[in-house]
């Protein structure tokens, strides 16, 4: 079976978190229902706030909830950018993640809830609940 895959764009809002949103840019392949791309998020409220970017990676698949109204489940882990030296690259190196992403989305994939936990760079972690996911773009199909 061929690898159909689709490119994808959110943006989750947290505005009670300081202004925070936290946009994903996605390629979902169709099979495996696999999610890989990146996360980054950003405060509004403060212009010197150095993003927090991660590699993302994870899964999804088709729910029936009617009375939540969600019918995809996108459940990923975000993986800290690491920029590597000419001399690094033989050296392996185990990371933990630095966010965890959960996306309940409307049967159109435009719209639904987030759950994402982030660690900032200071070892803090922020948690988001419930809040508001919007598609950024529309659906790209990549051969």
């Amino acid at each position: 079976m061929e690898n159909e895959r689709f490119v994808i764009a959110y943006k989750v809002n947290a505005s009670e978190n300081g202004g925070m949103s936290y946009e994903l840019h996605l390629t979902m392949s169709k099979y495996p229902m696999g999610v890989n791309g990146i996360g980054k998020i950003t405060r509004d409220s403060q212009p010197f706030f150095e993003p927090i970017v991660s590699q993302i990676s994870g899964n999804y698949m088709f729910t029936i909830e009617k009375e939540k109204n969600n019918a995809v489940h996108i459940r990923a882990k975000g993986f800290p950018m690491i920029e590597w030296s000419a001399y690094e690259n033989e050296q392996v190196l185990e990371t933990q993640p630095n966010a965890s992403i959960e996306l309940f989305l409307d049967q159109n994939w435009k719209k639904g809830l987030a759950n994402i936990s982030i660690q900032e760079s200071n070892g803090s972690w922020i948690h988001l609940k419930d809040a508001a996911v919007t598609r950024m773009k529309e659906v790209a199909f990549v051969a």
